[in-house]
């Protein structure tokens, strides 16, 4: 389906546009890309160990961008539970 279904009275604008999307590329996590995710990965393993979280981490929503890309590529390696 080449649209997004959504209820008519949800509907307050409609913005035509030929912009094109801009998908920029995103580069491998750097040094201190890394090093926020780790904090971050400690952080809740901390809460975790804490019991103030799941080992699940509940659902988590991420950004876009080297720092979230890194925090995201880390929590592939972590030990938390799938």
């Amino acid at each position: 389906m080449p649209y997004l279904q959504c209820a008519p009275e949800k509907i307050v604008a409609v913005v035509p546009t030929h912009a094109p999307d801009r998908n920029a590329a995103l580069k491998p996590p750097d040094s201190d890309s890394a090093r926020i995710a780790g904090h971050v990965l400690e952080f809740l393993a901390h809460e975790v160990k804490r019991g103030r979280l799941p080992r699940t981490l509940l659902p988590l929503q991420s950004g876009v961008g080297n720092i979230a890309n890194a925090v995201l590529t880390g929590l592939e390696k972590a030990p938390f539970a799938p």
